[in-house]
């Protein structure tokens, strides 16, 4: 089992929320953050995934956000958003 931690923009959470209930994965937790490399509000999904579907649902995250340019002190940087995959040693559910 793995963890997927995807941040994303507002606009694409719903899309993405909806595309991987579609598809039988369970609705992730979704958590409204600010910061980090955006440096303005998105949206942090966590997910539990079976090791075996981690690439699917990276697909349809990847497929449901919308790509961008963000502006930043640095330049003009893409952006479609960030995850990353943590194992789970173990999954409690009350």
């Amino acid at each position: 089992m793995k963890l997927v931690v995807a941040i994303v923009l507002p606009d694409d959470a719903d899309k993405i929320v909806k595309a991987l209930i579609g598809r039988g994965f369970r609705g992730p937790t979704r958590i409204s953050t600010v910061g980090g490399f955006l440096r303005r509000g998105n949206v942090t999904l966590l997910l539990a995934v079976e090791a075996d579907r981690v690439d699917e649902a990276l697909a349809l995250m990847r497929e449901h956000a919308q790509p961008r340019t963000i502006a930043g002190s640095s330049g003009a940087t893409p952006f479609r958003g960030a995850a990353f995959v943590i194992p789970i040693e173990e999954l409690l559910q009350a």
